[in-house]
């Protein structure tokens, strides 16, 4: 044998075929311990023999039970006693004709009991086997099977005893006694209709406890799932009209006010170090923003150089006085048209001479001679002529060659201090806006932030030649800024203050309050302000707060609270969609209070 698959004792018929379908090889032997339910199985082991032939593989059986050594030998199976034997065991098969007629009697108690456990394609495995084990019998064979039942079987009629077979009738001498009523009951697997499947037949079976009590826990099961859906469908139908509230339904409420318009200006001051508002005072929190980030700009030069060649020339020196003059190198010459040059090196001129004839003959030397400056301009011709400062006997004259004009942009100081200010003027703009969008729901005056530059470099330096230059900065703006609606609450409560008898502003989002600047002091984080306001003078309402109120409130209760409020008179009240329910809307945006005025003199500072 090429391989060995060890087997437990309640190892079942079907992980054995499992098993063997996973083996590659072609001769297995299946070692199965004593007791074995497949050892004790006839019809076990021809299904195993069954399979293992659809498989092309030949198995044998090593075991020292000898129920399934012979049960094995009877199927045709080889049969070890263990894995190291090398020659099968020879079993004599002894069936006189006495034992042939008896049945065999194959216990069903553990098949049925393990019955439940099995998958329908066990059952029809078992249901094969049975079937293929009764046609391989002799005839003189009758199988009983044992049944578990609860309740005794129902008393069946017997037939006539002439018509019974022999096997039926006769009764070995050493019989046991019979069952009793709850102990297992023979019955003959010929008495079972051919027709009827196991699904009848388990379907025959009594109705357990147990049975019961999984179709309870089943119902009850069900039961729980609709309940829960038909919550969970209540809760999403209720959450979707209150979205729908929410999002689409707009109250719009039309009141009547007597009431005047005023025109008054009030002066507040904004502290950093205040928490609260203090009406009596003026005064409203405020909070210092500081924003710093670095920014770099190309600076374009201004400034320029002439790098081009120096034009040079021997240039002839005379001297008219009578003693030998001697001049320096890098003595300084400018000639005719005031272009400079100077002597590359010093040069002695000899004194003037009389000739024979008594005429005067001036001394002379040479000298090499180079510009000051770069350019084409120091270009002379052979007539030109140069003076000597301090040498006025001293005549020069000769021509210069080589002078190339060649100009470039340089860094100039002016260039890298121009570069500061348009650093801050090119960011200044974006470094306010990422301050106020870090700080949105804070009024931002535009007059009261700064902006320095705190650090501050540059890629060149003076007279360096380039066309332009990188600027590079940080910049820092600092502003005080503060809430509106504090600004607002403030500024009413100033205006309220000097109202006379019970009268006060009728305050809606229209009213206006427009501050500014009187004074900066941002450096002790303080700020005073001049506030317009412009509102109206009545009953002592505020729109906004009223509108708080009505939030998610029926339409009765709407028209309730606005017909409690001293001095006004409700006018229309609508609500869109007609569809939605008939609840004020739950955002403060979707709702809008207007109101009119029944009269509008000015008053006020």
């Amino acid at each position: 044998m090429d391989e060995f698959l060890y087997l437990e004792a309640d190892e079942e018929i079907t992980s054995v075929i499992d098993k063997l379908k996973g083996l590659e090889t072609a001769s297995v032997g299946l070692v199965i311990p004593k007791g074995s339910m497949i050892a004790q199985s006839l019809v076990s082991l021809k299904l195993l023999q069954k399979e293992a032939k659809k498989l092309s593989k030949k198995i044998a059986i090593v075991t020292s039970d000898e129920v399934g050594r012979n049960l094995a030998a009877q199927v045709g199976l080889d049969v070890y006693s263990d894995v190291k034997s090398r020659t099968p065991l020879v079993i004599k098969q002894d069936f006189d004709e006495d034992q042939s007629k008896e049945p065999i009697e194959i216990d069903s108690k553990n098949e049925v009991a393990s019955e439940e456990k099995t998958s329908k394609e066990e059952l029809a495995q078992k249901d094969e086997a049975e079937e293929f084990d009764r046609e391989s019998l002799p005839k003189e064979f009758t199988i009983h099977r044992y049944d578990e039942d609860d309740s005794p079987p129902e008393k069946e009629e017997e037939p006539p005893s002439d018509s019974l077979p022999a096997s039926s009738v006769e009764t070995p001498s050493d019989a046991s006694p019979q069952p009793s009523e709850e102990e297992f009951v023979k019955r003959p697997v010929g008495d079972l209709k051919q027709e009827a499947d196991r699904h009848e037949q388990e379907s025959a079976r009594p109705i357990r406890y147990e049975d019961i009590k999984n179709s309870r826990t089943k119902r009850n099961r069900v039961d729980r799932r609709r309940v829960i859906y038909i919550a969970v469908a209540s809760i999403a139908f209720l959450a979707l009209l209150l979205l729908t509230d929410l999002l689409i339904a707009r109250l719009v409420v039309t009141i009547k006010v007597d009431a005047d318009e005023i025109n008054k200006n009030v002066e507040l001051v904004v502290e950093k170090d205040r928490k609260e508002i203090s009406a009596s005072e003026g005064i409203i929190p405020g909070t210092l923003v500081s924003k710093e980030s670095e920014f770099e700009k190309t600076i374009s030069s201004s400034g320029e150089k002439n790098v081009g060649e120096k034009a040079k020339g021997i240039v002839v020196f005379k001297n008219e006085s009578g003693v030998d003059e001697e001049i320096a190198g890098g003595t300084s010459l400018k000639s005719s048209n005031s272009v400079e040059f100077t002597l590359d090196s010093s040069i002695t001129v000899p004194k003037a001479t009389l000739n024979s004839a008594g005429d005067k003959v001036l001394g002379q030397a040479s000298g090499a001679i180079t510009a000051k400056e770069a350019g084409a301009q120091a270009n002379m011709s052979s007539s030109t002529t140069y003076a000597i400062v301090g040498k006025s006997k001293i005549t020069v004259s000769g021509s210069t060659s080589g002078g190339v004009t060649k100009k470039v942009k340089i860094v100039t100081k002016s260039d890298i201090e121009r570069g500061k200010s348009e650093l801050q003027d090119a960011n200044k703009d974006k470094l306010i806006n990422d301050a106020k969008s870090e700080n949105q729901g804070k009024t931002f005056l535009d007059e009261a932030g700064t902006v320095e530059l705190t650090e501050y470099s540059v890629s060149k330096s003076v007279d360096d030649e380039a066309d332009n230059f990188v600027a590079k900065g940080k910049l820092r703006y600092s502003v005080l800024v503060f809430d509106v609606n504090d600004l607002r609450e403030a500024a009413f409560a100033k205006v309220e203050s000097d109202l006379e008898g019970e009268k006060g502003l009728v305050k809606t989002e229209s009213d206006e309050v427009n501050p500014s600047i009187t004074e900066n002091q941002i450096n002790v984080g303080k700020m005073k302000l001049s506030v317009d306001v412009k509102s109206h003078v009545g009953p002592k309402i505020d729109i906004a707060r009223q509108s708080l109120a009505l939030r998610a409130k029926p339409l009765k209760t709407v028209k309730q609270k606005l017909g409690e409020l001293e001095g006004v008179e409700i006018g229309q009240v609508n609500l869109s969609p007609s569809w939605v329910l008939p609840i004020s809307p739950i955002l403060k945006s979707n709702i809008k209070i207007n109101v009119e005025y029944s009269s509008k003199n000015a008053s006020g500072n």
